[in-house]
């Protein structure tokens, strides 16, 4: 092969060397869940730095990230940040880019603001012998496949080192490194979960014994047209959002986040070497770019299969609907307002952020009250499924 061709090949890798994608996704789905089989890494400055500094209570949360996102509780009427955030944008509970929606209302609606709810249901996820069974069949795949990698990348390094191709040897001791780091988060490290009495005792007793229900509303700001609802009992909502999970072994995941710190140094100190470069040695990095790229072909179809189920060893059940779409912003709140919740203080608490105490929101609670959907009492217990499908059917036209 020709020189040129050489030079060219050797600046591929730098592409996958200064992105900064799947270091926490990796991390955070290797602690929560062993279903799911962690891609290969590359990571840019921010991510050693982050790394080799890390504090525990954020692996799962912010990890770093600036600019926190906020919730609302619809039953207590407080607000707060969001706590587990890396745990929630891994199962798409929240989604907190930016996402330009189409939408059939804009035309005709100059001064309208379409508003898109992404709205999750969680539940208790009863015990079930035949989902056990297939949780530990998916286990046991996804074991296979990452001893498979381990296997393969360790038998090419050999091979390249027998052809005098260090570097490749060293840039597939990484791949093994860096996988042999989220293997040892898979199998040692558990999430613990707060709340788990009152979790337990919901699950048991259901709404007609008084587990009380919650929605909350997760949004970057109180202005934006997209709004993250998770909708379930209070105690499994608060432990998703506003209670810190917490990692079973905190010392061995510093240890493991400064090896992992190192060896994506290492990585990239190679991958960098051979830039511009026309030795043999290229060929290092060209095999490893193509091993890269193929182990992000098992991640990306167990994720796609089996992302729901990442809280399901933890008895978490959770339903995604499609996003709902609003001509209107007010519309959505309405919507929202609807949805089942236990109050435990004023039923209009939760507005603040979106609309003032003030005379415009006395004159829009007015004319909520008047649906028969809402109720005059908002200051009593929400209105069963079955009176709301009995009113709903009074209220249509004979």
């Amino acid at each position: 092969m020709s020189a040129p061709w050489l030079t060219v090949l050797s600046c591929l890798p730098i592409a996958l060397f200064s992105e900064t994608l799947r270091v926490q996704t990796a991390m955070v789905e290797s602690v929560m869940t062993q279903i799911l089989v962690a891609p290969g890494l590359t990571g840019c400055v921010k991510d050693l730095r982050q790394l080799w500094d890390i504090d525990v209570s954020e692996l799962l949360g912010d990890f770093g990230v600036r600019r926190s996102l906020q919730v609302i509780s619809m039953r207590h009427g407080s607000s707060f940040a969001l706590a587990n955030r890396g745990v929630l944008e891994v199962m798409g509970m929240v989604r907190s880019g930016r996402q330009q929606t189409s939408s059939p209302f804009n035309q005709g609606t100059q001064h309208a603001r379409p508003t898109t709810l992404h709205i999750t249901f969680v539940a208790p996820r009863p015990f079930s012998a035949d989902l056990q069974k297939k949780s530990s069949q998916n286990k046991c795949a996804s074991q296979i496949v990452t001893a498979a990698e381990i296997i393969l990348a360790s038998s090419i390094g050999v091979l390249m080192g027998l052809k005098h191709i260090y570097v490749g040897s060293i840039l597939m001791a990484c791949i093994v490194l860096n996988t042999l780091v989220l293997l040892l988060f898979r199998l040692l490290l558990k999430p613990v979960f707060a709340n788990e009495q009152a979790m337990a005792r919901d699950a048991q007793v259901g709404c007609s014994g008084g587990a009380a229900l919650d929605v909350h509303l997760i949004a970057p700001t109180w202005n934006s047209s997209q709004i993250n609802v998770i909708c379930g009992y209070s105690s499994q909502v608060h432990s998703l959002t506003n209670l810190p999970i917490l990692i079973t072994s905190s010392s061995l995941v510093k240890w493991c986040c400064r090896a992992l710190a190192l060896n994506l140094i290492i990585q990239a100190a190679a991958l960098t070497s051979q830039v511009n470069s026309h030795s043999i040695q290229v060929w290092g990095s060209i095999i490893w770019m193509l091993f890269y790229l193929i182990m992000l072909a098992p991640s990306c179809i167990m994720k796609r299969l089996y992302s729901g189920t990442i809280l399901e060893d933890n008895s978490y059940f959770i339903r995604k609907l499609p996003p709902l779409q609003f001509s209107r912003r007010r519309s959505a709140l309405a919507f929202l307002a609807m949805l089942p919740v236990n109050w435990s203080t004023y039923r209009w608490d939760w507005m603040d952020p979106f609309l003032p105490p003030n005379k415009r929101r006395q004159t829009w609670i007015q004319e909520m009250e008047k649906c028969p959907l809402i109720g005059t009492h908002t200051d009593t217990p929400p209105i069963s499924p079955s009176t709301l499908r009995h009113r709903a059917k009074q209220s249509k036209p004979s």
